[in-house]
């Protein structure tokens, strides 16, 4: 593995002998963050790649024509995006599904990279999403080492990039993207860069709804920044405001034009109805998918493969998971990170997908919960034990092995 000690001589050739200690520091920070991203990814890919192609080989309910690598990958909401990207939005009114449930920044990067190479909507989602991911894993430990060790920054960044459901930083999905949006903006947020974190926090609400609780913890860093500030200085606070303001002017934009292509800003909500999303009691939706996975034990004795259940069973622990890295992480990480992590979390539960005909309340929880970095830093924490370090990779990997099976071959994880 590539170490700060091997790096630092290389900085210090580079930049000469007359260049300070700090640029070479910085040098080789940069550098080392360039070495674990570019491991995490090369990780990632290997194990996809890998898993997908047996896949294809080994199982026989995989359709000849599609096992070749880039058609295993074809599926689920990548249909949405590849025809978002090539036909634009078209509203169909509940309880047919429409592609307005999907907001523009990812279909409109596929897209504008169709028109300008040679690639399909598919292909190009494609790219967006390695681009994205890669570069998402970078500032990911750059962000880490901000606030915590290097031991952690690198543990962290790893069992981001294997998470059982990392599987959707490979396909044309919009995960990736949002990722590297976040925590462009939380990072920027740390640097006291407000217009950089302003500009993110727009494109993550531009990509994804959840991107407009980016506000809190700008909030939270900015009201910091002014207790900190000595003396006060009240004409330096509209700046760091009008920054905020583009968060929410994401979503404004997106708002304005379903209004004047179809004559209602709000079609981005009416779309959820055919998900059966709706507000709920925070506790509606664990508790429904908890007496759906006890019924496992009879559906396996009546030889059936209870394939709901298991999908509940696997929503539920997710979300408890979750639960109880961000409330372990409470006294440790910075107030923003637990607070903007909390207020996600409560926002996923309050909306479930609940209603007649949709057995799932907490339908694509762990898929959500993939972009919510803050709960990672609490499993780079927990991971100082080398025995729970080991016991974390080998389950991620395997869970990471598994999921890819069953997303490939045609069936819902997340």
């Amino acid at each position: 593995m590539l170490t700060l000690g091997r790096i630092r001589p290389l900085a210090a050739r580079i930049m000469g002998p007359g260049t300070g200690q700090q640029e070479v520091e910085r040098l080789s920070s940069r550098q080392h963050s360039l070495a674990i991203a570019l491991q995490v990814f090369v990780a990632n890919r290997i194990v996809l790649i890998i898993i997908s192609l047996l896949t294809g080989r080994l199982f026989y309910d995989v359709p000849r024509l599609a096992r070749d690598l880039l058609p295993l990958w074809y599926r689920w909401d990548v249909l949405w995006y590849v025809r978002l990207a090539d036909h634009g939005y078209v509203w169909h009114s509940p309880p047919v599904q429409s592609d307005l449930a999907f907001f523009p920044l990812y279909p409109l990067s596929m897209h504008a990279l169709t028109l300008v190479t040679p690639f399909s909507a598919y292909t190009a989602g494609l790219f967006v999403t390695t681009v994205s991911f890669a570069a998402a894993l970078y500032l990911f430990h750059r962000l880490l080492l901000h606030d915590f060790d290097a031991a952690v920054a690198e543990r962290t960044v790893f069992y981001l990039g294997l998470f059982p459901t990392a599987l959707f930083f490979f396909t044309t999905y919009s995960e990736a993207l949002y990722l590297l949006c976040c925590i462009g903006c939380v990072y920027a947020l740390r640097l006291r860069r407000w217009w950089i974190a302003g500009l993110c926090g727009m494109a993550a609400t531009l990509t994804r709804q959840l991107g407009l609780l980016l506000v809190v913890p700008f909030a939270v860093e900015l009201f910091t920044y002014w207790r900190q500030q000595q003396p006060y200085h009240p004409d330096r606070r509209s700046s760091p405001l009008l920054a905020l303001a583009l968060i929410p002017t994401g979503l404004l934009v997106f708002m304005a034009y379903l209004q004047i292509k179809f004559g209602d800003a709000l079609l981005f909500l009416r779309a959820q109805i055919a998900w059966r999303r709706t507000l709920a009691p925070p506790w509606q939706g664990p508790l429904q998918d908890a007496g759906q996975a006890l019924h496992l034990v009879g559906h396996f004795s009546e030889h059936t493969r209870g394939a709901l259940e298991v999908l509940s069973l696997i929503d539920l622990t997710f979300l408890v998971l979750f639960v109880v890295l961000v409330a372990l992480g409470a006294r440790t990480l910075p107030r923003s990170y637990t607070i903007y992590a909390s207020v996600v979390l409560f926002v996923i539960l309050v909306n479930p997908a609940y209603g007649r005909g949709q057995p799932l309340a907490l339908l694509s929880v762990p898929r959500f919960e993939l972009t919510l970095f803050p709960p990672f830093i609490g499993l780079g924490l927990l991971g100082r034990s080398r025995t729970v370090d080991l016991f974390l990779m080998i389950m991620s990997v395997s869970l990471l092995a598994l999921f890819t099976i069953v997303f490939v071959r045609g069936r819902w994880i997340a």
